[in-house]
């Protein structure tokens, strides 16, 4: 497993956050909040047509 401390902190000293995506796109949640809560942000933040083609165009 991937899950141990030293693994993680090795994870850490090499992280780079995406750049290659306009921060003005990234949506960035607390998962700390409650998941409703999270699930509601993220759909606001999606543009209507990404729920078009999750339904089929319909």
């Amino acid at each position: 497993s991937d899950g141990r401390w030293e693994i993680y902190q090795n994870q850490l000293k090499v992280f780079e956050p995406p750049d290659e995506i306009a921060a003005d796109a990234k949506v960035v949640l607390d998962r700390s909040r409650p998941v409703a809560e999270l699930l509601a942000e993220l759909e606001a933040s999606l543009p209507p047509e990404w729920f078009d083609q999750c339904n089929g165009g319909a």
